[in-house]
């Protein structure tokens, strides 16, 4: 299943991963042409939402080989997504950066710091009688 046009990385982007992961397929293992490698797209049956940013979690660079077994095998997006687990976190790395990743910022939780203090101590005195 290809991705949606919007989310696809262009042709030198998709140069640039592939030359990360050496060239080489990853389900086999073996190294091929640049030109041979395809990119695999783990969606399930479900379009990818709208706001995704972090595209690496969501492609597979295979060999057509592959690529054509894991679609005739059906493989699940659960088992799709156990492959990527075996890619090295540099190489993730890596890959955000050239897809141009940027993670959401943190927001905390609403909190009252000074009533959780006061709690925290109030349980603490109890339990240890100070």
């Amino acid at each position: 299943m290809p991705l949606p046009r919007e989310f696809a990385p262009g042709p030198l982007k998709v140069r640039k991963i592939k030359l990360v992961l050496g060239g080489r397929c990853e389900l086999c293992g073996m190294e091929y042409s640049l030109e041979t490698l395809e990119i695999h797209a783990i969606q399930g049956n479900q379009p990818l939402p709208r706001d995704r940013a972090d595209l690496e979690r969501e492609i597979l660079v295979l060999c057509g080989t592959c690529h054509r077994d894991l679609h005739e095998a059906c493989l699940g997006v659960a088992d799709q997504k156990e492959i990527l687990r075996y890619r090295p976190k540099d190489l993730r790395r890596e890959i955000r950066r050239i897809l141009g990743y940027t993670p959401r910022p943190y927001v905390p939780p609403e909190s009252n710091i000074s009533e959780i203090y006061e709690e925290a101590t109030r349980v603490n005195t109890h339990i240890f009688g100070v």
